[in-house]
Parts: structure tokens; sequence; C-alpha cells
């Protein structure tokens, strides 16, 4: 089952918006970069990233004629 663009763009969104929380100082540096909570974050900062990667593939392949399907996954947005 394919997503629509519009579920394309809610997901991405929410994606986004989960990777920032990621991002945040209190959670990115918890513990040292040998700790387990560390290296868990880092890690789920790749597979976040690959996804987003995957899924803006999609999104170009199945919507060609789309002019902001590239910053559906890779914020900017769109109007």
């Amino acid at each position: 089952m394919k997503m629509t663009l519009e579920q394309h763009r809610e997901f991405g969104e929410q994606v986004q918006q989960f990777r920032e929380l990621l991002l945040q100082p209190h959670v990115l540096f918890t513990g040292t970069k040998r700790s387990k909570e560390y290296r868990a974050v880092r890690k789920a900062l790749k597979y976040i990233d690959l996804m987003r990667s995957e899924l803006d593939n999609v999104v170009c392949r199945d919507f060609p004629d789309c002019s902001d399907a590239t910053k559906i996954y890779y914020w900017g947005g769109w109007e």
C-alpha cells in the first residue's frame, strides 16, 4: 500500500520533530561517548537518517511532478 503525498508530508514532519528531540543536548549527550545510552541515541539517529533517505527516494519516485518532494524528509517544509 502506497502512502499518499499528504501522508508523506505528515510523517516527514513527525520524523523531523522526533529527530530534533534526539538532538537536544540533554538527550544526545546522555552519558559518556562509550556509554550504552549515548551509543543508543547515535544508533537511533543513524537509522532515522537511513529511513529518511529511503522515504525520500520513495516520495520522489511516486510523485515526480511534486516540486517540493525533496523537502518532505529533508526539512524545508512546503508551501
